[in-house]
């Protein structure tokens, strides 16, 4: 269902996917990552941002997101927390 609509919508936008597990975003960013390939669809960048990650870098991926001008985020609810 992910795929299909990130296909529908267009890969030329930025896409912000919430998770409720870090688990949950590691496996869809996996799986993304291989299907894109696999079907051969155009894509900018799968980021993926949680707790497990070290503040400094959960940071930079964020900043990194903001300034990209298409993209995918898959992320927890840390992102929903104090990345302004």
């Amino acid at each position: 269902f992910l795929l299909d609509f990130i296909k529908d919508e267009g890969v030329d936008k930025k896409y912000l996917i919430f998770f409720s597990t870090c688990a949950s975003v590691e496996y869809y960013s996996y799986i993304l990552y291989h299907l894109f390939h696999k079907y051969k669809i155009p894509h900018k960048k799968i980021l993926k941002l949680h707790r497990k990650i070290k503040q400094e870098q959960r940071s930079g991926i964020y900043r990194k997101f903001i300034k990209m001008p298409a993209g995918i985020l898959l992320t927890t609810d840390v992102s929903a927390r104090g990345l302004d």
